[in-house]
């Protein structure tokens, strides 16, 4: 099971990595946001208009929905201090084949190989 931490920190570093250098392509920048009440998004991508996105980060599938109650919990606190909700939450995953919305809660989740232009 530690491996498998420590697969997934490996992974959270790679995909930020990833983030930042198409932040800057954009002319944003690459956040990780954490408050005293336990709210936790892995990764914040800001726009230079204020708009923002709102990403966690997994390696498997079969940890989206922990990761989408997680986003969710975060973006509610965030968004109650008069914030702008994001223009988008996802989950950025480390194996998969598709991207797609889930209908519940709007949650793109993306592989890690559809992250590209």
């Amino acid at each position: 099971m530690s491996d498998l931490n420590l697969y997934g920190l490996l992974f959270e570093g790679l995909v930020i990595r990833d983030l930042k250098v198409y932040a800057q392509a954009n002319e944003a920048k690459v956040y990780h946001y954490q408050d005293y009440l336990d709210n936790e998004l892995d990764a914040v991508i800001e726009f230079k208009n204020g708009e923002w996105c709102a990403i966690e980060i997994k390696l498997g599938l079969n940890q989206v929905e922990q990761a989408a109650k997680q986003l969710n919990k975060a973006i509610d606190a965030i968004t109650r201090s008069k914030n702008k909700p994001p223009i988008n939450k996802c989950i950025i995953v480390g194996f998969g084949n598709l991207v797609y919305k889930r209908k519940e809660d709007g949650i793109i989740v993306i592989p890690i190989n559809a992250l590209k232009d």
